[in-house]
């Protein structure tokens, strides 16, 4: 087997090796009786999984426009576009929904996979990344793949394929900027807006801020015209990607309208913060998550890149072979990150202008990926620490220490802090200490374990369901609809005196009355209100009489 493979396979599995260690440990489904499905994928998201078999299975495309199963009926593009266009969601296909629970560990394993594998091709493809340390992009490809946003926010998998596709998009911005064909490009960005028009919406607001990092660090920066040109190229392109997924967008962004949009208060601009941006530090320890992190806010960005990539983000700006403007440029990148997250206003622009109904700072998951990037590029470039750089490097993580000692957070213990300085310590040492003969083996290792104490803690603090009653539900729920559903040219409503979610509609496919979407219309919800039953932030749940 070549290099290449070797090491593109090593990326693909890592991460799913080391998160199936993390679902053992902590007893998740099939090694134990708790379900994957938490939060919004157990409320929200597995119903509609059977929604997108019931329409491909049934032939039903009516139901891809409109749904009678969406409380008392409602327009389905936006639920499309948010929830149901990843090519993941095809293998639910294959089961039952009474045994969804096992296809749900294989979907999000194979995204955390993936996840690794487009990284490591950006650093292949862009960056040499096979003929200069080969053995470090694995790792770093996994340490991208379990961030701090992805194994925290892991009831949300909707949100991974954006994460899949922007090491690609990327390859192409960089293609464009170097004024190679922008076809990579437009391909990509188009799929990334496709699969998740709301990670990609992030990702083209990143694109804008990638593309004058990787002007100001390049030979053309000071070349005004070939700038202007290689940037209008690259906006020329971007507009022809949303071009083509126009079809699907525009009606999304309308039916975003009179939904989720409706809902927020205006946008408005203040000098305020939001948070105090040193607190954000305390994100960059092990396990620094827990059940009170999602729903209350805002809260911290989950931006935990592991103690390599803390050490290599602060080693980028050491490096004597990283050039000048390489360290403003990105000084640059991660000032807009931490006003970003420190600013209400501008937080609400990576939002689509809105505060997201928990779950926050979802484009946190950008600000790892860069973390790692620049760690990347500053790791592959050196052999030894000097002992200037080493001193450096150590001062640096004990300041950040230091800040989050004096403050007090639910997610961080003792232990925790001192596992994570003890980690970034050992892994300095090896890469200082010339008696260690192989540094990377050892940082290796200490990194597998890292990661995967990281996923144990943070998904064991989250509330699950039981696996087994999941599947005992859904066989009641269909047996007690089946022998009382009508003729499908009749016109009815069927409500439960029991409740499974209240997406039990669309589930076992019947008329019903509840649901619960983010992309649920203003008038249904006002109605149901009005009536004196349920009606709430994407909710409406009846209560009344038949």
């Amino acid at each position: 087997m070549t290099t290449k493979k070797k090491v593109y396979l090593a990326s693909f599995l890592a991460p799913m090796l080391i998160m199936l260690v993390a679902w053992i440990i902590d007893g998740f489904f099939p090694f134990g009786a708790k379900s994957l499905m938490a939060v919004d994928f157990n409320a929200q998201y597995i119903g509609l999984y059977a929604y997108f078999k019931h329409l491909f299975l049934n032939g039903d495309w009516s139901s891809f426009f409109y749904s009678f199963s969406k409380s008392i009926g409602g327009g389905m593009l936006g639920i499309w576009g948010f929830n149901l266009l990843s090519p993941f969601n095809f293998l639910f296909l294959l089961f039952s929904e009474e045994n969804f629970q096992w296809v749900v560990p294989v979907t999000i394993a194979l995204r955390y996979g993936t996840m690794g594998l487009t990284m490591t091709h950006f650093l292949v493809k862009r960056y040499d990344g096979l003929k200069n340390k080969a053995y470090l992009l694995p790792i770093v490809a996994t340490i991208y793949a379990l961030n701090g946003f992805n194994v925290s926010y892991q009831m949300n998998p909707i949100f991974y394929d954006g994460m899949i596709v922007l090491p690609l998009v990327l390859i192409g911005v960089e293609q464009v900027l170097d004024n190679e064909s922008p076809k990579g490009y437009i391909g990509m960005l188009a799929l990334a807006l496709f699969v998740h028009f709301y990670m990609g919406y992030m990702t083209c607001i990143f694109v804008v801020i990638y593309a004058f990092f990787y002007i100001i660090r390049s030979k053309e920066f000071t070349n005004f015209k070939i700038t202007f040109e290689r940037l209008l190229k690259l906006a020329s392109a971007s507009i022809i990607a949303v071009g083509m997924v126009a079809v699907i967008l525009l009606p999304i962004i309308i039916s975003l309208v009179s939904t989720k949009g409706g809902l927020q208060s205006s946008l408005k601009f203040e000098w305020t913060l939001q948070i105090n941006p040193l607190e954000i530090l305390a994100k960059l320890f092990l396990g620094a998550f827990d059940n009170e992190s999602w729903p209350a806010g805002p809260n911290l960005p989950n931006i935990y890149v592991a103690s390599l990539g803390i050490l290599g983000t602060i080693y980028y700006f050491v490096s004597n072979k990283i050039t000048k403007w390489g360290k403003i440029a990105a000084g640059f990148v991660l000032t807009i990150f931490l006003i970003s997250c420190a600013h209400e206003f501008t937080s609400k622009l990576w939002h689509m202008g809105q505060n997201p109904a928990g779950f926050f700072y979802r484009f946190s998951w950008i600000i790892a990926f860069f973390l790692i990037y620049l760690s990347y590029l500053s790791l592959r470039e050196m052999e030894r620490f000097t002992p200037k750089e080493a001193s450096i490097l150590f001062v640096g993580m004990a300041i950040i220490f230091v800040i989050v000692q004096y403050q007090t957070h639910s997610f961080l213990t003792v232990w925790q802090r001192i596992a994570t300085i003890g980690i970034y310590m050992i892994i300095l040492l090896a890469l200082f200490w010339t008696k260690v003969k192989k540094p990377w083996v050892v940082i290796a290792a200490l990194t597998v374990v890292e990661l995967t104490a990281n996923a144990a803690i943070v998904q064991s603090r989250v509330g699950y369901t039981d696996a087994y009653k999941y599947h005992d539900a859904v066989l009641q729920l269909k047996e007690a609809i089946n022998p009382i559903r009508p003729d499908h040219s009749d016109f009815y409503r069927i409500n439960k005196s029991f409740n499974l979610s209240k997406n039990d509609p669309f589930m076992v496919d019947y008329p019903g009355l509840s649901v619960f979407s983010s992309n649920l219309e203003n008038s249904t919800r006002d109605l149901f209100d009005r009536l004196g039953n349920n009606g709430i932030n994407a909710t409406t749940y009846y209560q009344g009489t038949p």
